[in-house]
């Protein structure tokens, strides 16, 4: 079917379908990220030895700071690998951080955290390669702004999904016990001075 089209079609279809594929991958990715830390905080309530206090949070810097390390490497292992292969491994790398909360343990959760920011690197750069890669002179503003507003329409539901868990937890009477983030401050410079 897909051989029948028009370069232009063709080229606007991938477009679309590498940015669903990329509202797909991170609704979930995005929802982990706001509520990673209600999810340690939870973990830590039950089992102290089991993720330090203010995990979600130190998870997350962790994930970015490789993120922005794992920059400077990607194109490297993009140019020997090629595109399929490094967004399969952006893949697999997305998984094993996904996967890390099904038992949550600070000797598993922080690896996978930076798996998951190197397995960010990847992707983006594979998937923005790959849209690039099927577009012209003339069509590759379009397909990037159709890539990119099909992918950033993952905000959306990821808002809603929220708003109706948030709405449901009220209903059914739950308290919703929420850490100031000005706990998070003097706990982090105690942790500090701690360091050798």
């Amino acid at each position: 079917m897909l051989s029948k089209l028009k370069d232009d079609t063709f080229t606007i279809v991938a477009a679309f379908v590498v940015g669903f594929l990329q509202l797909s991958i991170f609704f979930g990715y995005n929802v982990m990220g706001f509520t990673v830390e209600s999810v340690m905080h939870s973990v830590k309530t039950r089992c102290p030895d089991c993720i330090p206090d203010f995990a979600g949070y130190y998870g997350q810097c962790l994930v970015y700071a490789v993120y922005t390390f794992s920059n400077f490497f990607a194109p490297g292992i993009l140019h020997s690998i090629g595109i399929r292969k490094t967004l399969i491994i952006a893949t697999v790398c997305f998984l094993i951080y996904t996967a890390s909360f099904l038992y949550i343990h600070k000797f598993l959760y922080f690896p996978a955290s930076a798996l998951g920011g190197f397995g960010l690197s990847l992707y983006y750069l594979g998937a923005g390669t790959y849209s690039a890669k099927h577009s012209t002179n003339s069509t590759f503003s379009r397909n990037q702004a159709i890539y990119w507003t099909v992918a950033q329409f993952c905000w959306f539901p990821v808002g809603m999904l929220m708003i109706v868990t948030n709405k449901f937890n009220e209903e059914i009477g739950v308290d919703g016990i929420v850490r100031k983030r000005s706990d998070f401050l003097p706990v982090f410079y105690s942790k500090l001075t701690q360091l050798p």
